[in-house]
C-alpha cells in the first residue's frame, strides 16, 4: 500500500474509533510504528483523526435530545434518563472510561 494510503487508513480508523464504533486504532498504530513509517506522522495523523472523531461524538451527544420523541429514535425515554443520571452522578471525568470497549453500550442499556 502506498504510504499516503497507510496514513489515510490510520486517520479513518482513528476517526471511526472515536465515534460510535469501538474499534482499536491503537493496534494499527502499534503495528505501523514497528514498520518503516515516520513515528511523528503516525502519531500526529492518528491523534488528529481521534480528536476530530471525538468532536463529532461530542456534537452528536449535545444534540441527542433533539429527536428523542421520534418513533425511530433508538433509545427509549428510560434508557436516556438512566444514562443522564449516570453521567451526572459520576461526573465529567467518568467520560474517559467511555473510550473503553463496551462502555458506550453499558451506559445506555
Amino acid at each position: 500500500m502506498p504510504e499516503i494510503g497507510v496514513y489515510a487508513a490510520l486517520f479513518a480508523l482513528a476517526f471511526v474509533a472515536a465515534t460510535i464504533l469501538t474499534l482499536q486504532s491503537e493496534a494499527m498504530l502499534t503495528r505501523l510504528l514497528g514498520a518503516n513509517y515516520s513515528p511523528m506522522w503516525l502519531i500526529t495523523i492518528g491523534s488528529v483523526g481521534n480528536v476530530l472523531g471525538s468532536t463529532v461524538s461530542w456534537i452528536r451527544g449535545r444534540q441527542i435530545e433533539r429527536p428523542r420523541h421520534r418513533r425511530w429514535f433508538p433509545i427509549n425515554e428510560a434508557q436516556l434518563e438512566r444514562a443522564q443520571r449516570w453521567g451526572q452522578r459520576h461526573g465529567k471525568w467518568s467520560l474517559l472510561l467511555c473510550c473503553s470497549a463496551g462502555c458506550r453500550w453499558w451506559a445506555i442499556r
